[in-house]
């Protein structure tokens, strides 16, 4: 099976200090169809959902210089997408080492807009849009539910969470009650954006020590135009030519220094990890159109807690690579 990742944008300043910076077009995201899924904490039943990681160091939205990120095992999160006929259905597997109570600011943020019309991806937020705070389960303590205004608050919306190994999951159901005006069929568009927070024990006290998002996305609860646009579909379309967007994601250093080579990498969720059996990765000179480098990707299953899903990996040597912008 054949997948396209399509459209991402690497601008190169080879010159001294290699810096490189990663960007992308507005992704083609798809929003499958589930069935009835049961708000239990278990994510077994989540396989047909479109999955998103948010684990890369390129992740990172906001760190305290106080805070170390240890890496993927440390704070880590995979989102699982959908849309069935009780509404948008939203679950998660947060990696986290120290998981601290609702206090300390350890949670997920979920952002929704389903709202139709001129108001769409637009500011401000308004009744059909809204920001969602999930805490963890801690000790005896539920998994919290809290939305962030008073117009985004959803009557009857569902959610379930369990402590696991390696960190913690959440279930919820968003009812479509709470998105008035909105008509929940193949072909409709929904507004989705995520978030992790992470707070360990030696960040005494610091405000957000640690925040990743989906490409490293900041202020998303005054800016809804942030949010990555969902098509909602019945099954995920697949083939060669079909664009992954936000379910498959490329990651490079931010800096190089005098490198001769630079490792790209490709992370999956836990859906897709499980249909790939190859890829190849090729980069080419947008002012020349000309291939610069290409070749297979090295498949592999990372480690614990994130073995069920994949990541690639592909060496660029730089060579005679000069100052420019290169697509992925």
């Amino acid at each position: 099976m054949q997948h396209g990742i399509g459209r991402w944008v690497l601008g190169l300043i080879a010159t001294g200090l290699t810096t490189l910076t990663l960007t992308a077009a507005e992704p083609e995201a798809f929003l499958p169809k589930l069935g009835e899924v049961k708000i239990d904490g278990d994510l077994a039943e989540w396989n047909a959902a479109a999955t998103v990681p948010v684990r890369f160091a390129s992740c990172i939205a906001q760190r305290r210089p106080s805070h170390t990120w240890n890496g993927p095992a440390d704070c880590g999160m995979e989102l699982f997408c959908g849309w069935n006929d009780a509404g948008i259905c939203l679950a998660g597997f947060v990696a986290d080492d120290d998981i601290r109570g609702s206090t300390e600011q350890d949670g997920v943020e979920l952002y929704v807009d389903a709202r139709g019309g001129a108001a769409f991806l637009k500011s401000p937020y308004s009744k059909g849009a809204c920001q969602i705070l999930v805490r963890p389960p801690v000790g005896d303590e539920a998994p919290e539910m809290v939305f962030g205004r008073a117009d985004g608050a959803i009557a009857g919306a569902q959610l379930a969470g369990k402590r696991v190994a390696g960190g913690w999951t959440f279930e919820l159901v968003l009812p479509w009650s709470g998105f008035p005006g909105f008509s929940a069929r193949s072909g409709a568009c929904v507004g989705l954006q995520f978030a992790v927070a992470d707070y360990d024990g030696r960040d005494r006290g610091a405000i957000e020590p640690l925040v990743m998002s989906w490409h490293a996305a900041k202020s998303m609860f005054e800016n809804p135009q942030k949010l990555v646009k969902w098509t909602l579909c019945d099954t995920l379309p697949k083939g060669a030519l079909m664009d992954l967007g936000a379910v498959a994601d490329i990651g490079i250093p931010a800096e190089t220094g005098t490198a001769d080579t630079v490792r790209i990498s490709l992370e999956m969720g836990r859906t897709l990890a499980g249909q790939v059996r190859s890829g190849t990765c090729a980069i080419k000179d947008v002012r020349t159109n000309n291939v610069v480098a290409a070749g297979a990707m090295v498949l592999a299953k990372p480690a614990a807690p994130w073995q069920e899903s994949a990541v690639g990996r592909f060496d660029w040597t730089l060579g005679s690579a000069t100052d420019g912008v290169y697509t992925i």
